[in-house]
């Protein structure tokens, strides 16, 4: 933010006409490494610089990523005020249902804080996660969907069963619970609610009125 390396899209409709202009907006979706540090040894951040250059090639984008601008939870919601950050995790639904393509970025990395590997089956067991992946599905399904588990790997499409535990949004595993929510006034799970309520009734009005969103089963 100090350095104006962050672009400020203030709502969905900039969302769209930011899209409408050729531009690409990649929603990175990752499980933290650490208590308080996202990617605690740079694992992930190089497995999302190469999976972006990866894309941009197989697209035929401008490999200098000129039109490519990505969304990463550390540094696109607010770290330093804890209300305006709840505000935004509350919209959090919002900004991975609007992004044009979505990476999970897993590649097998320790957790700096817990005796255990960070990996593909362990992002997929956590309840931000999946709400991300629903999410994004939910609007746009499943053909800008892609994995990268590590720099030795090549960026791989979801396949369509990969999902079938996403929809169990509220299974997943929480921080705040493994913590006993100290410090906290509410479980994370209660945050979730009213932005998928919010998305699933914006799907429900644009199947109704034949806009954007698809079909509903």
């Amino acid at each position: 933010r100090n350095t104006h390396r962050l672009t400020v899209l203030d709502s969905l409709s900039d969302v769209d006409s930011f899209i409408d202009v050729g531009k690409h907006i990649v929603f990175l979706s990752h499980q933290w490494t650490s208590f308080s540090c996202p990617d605690a040894y740079g694992a992930q951040y190089k497995a999302m610089c190469i999976s972006l250059k990866e894309l941009a090639r197989e697209s035929g984008w401008d490999e200098s990523l000129k039109d490519v601008f990505v969304w990463a939870d550390f540094c696109c919601l607010p770290q330093a005020n804890a209300s305006i950050q709840s505000l935004a995790v509350r919209s959090l639904a919002a900004y991975a249902a609007s992004a044009t393509y979505f990476i999970i970025v897993a590649p097998d990395t320790k957790h700096a804080d817990l005796d255990e590997v960070c990996d593909i089956d362990t992002y997929q067991k956590r309840m931000w996660t999946r709400a991300e992946q629903v999410c994004h599905s939910m609007r746009n399904g499943t053909e800008g969907m892609f994995i990268t588990k590590g720099e030795e790997l090549p960026l791989a499409k979801v396949e369509h069963d990969f999902f079938k535990e996403s929809l169990r949004v509220f299974e997943g595993e929480l921080t705040c619970c493994r913590l006993e929510h100290k410090g906290m006034s509410v479980c994370d799970r209660q945050c979730l609610v009213i932005p998928l309520l919010g998305l699933f009734g914006e799907l429900y009005r644009a199947s109704v009125e034949g806009g954007k969103g698809g079909n509903i089963a």
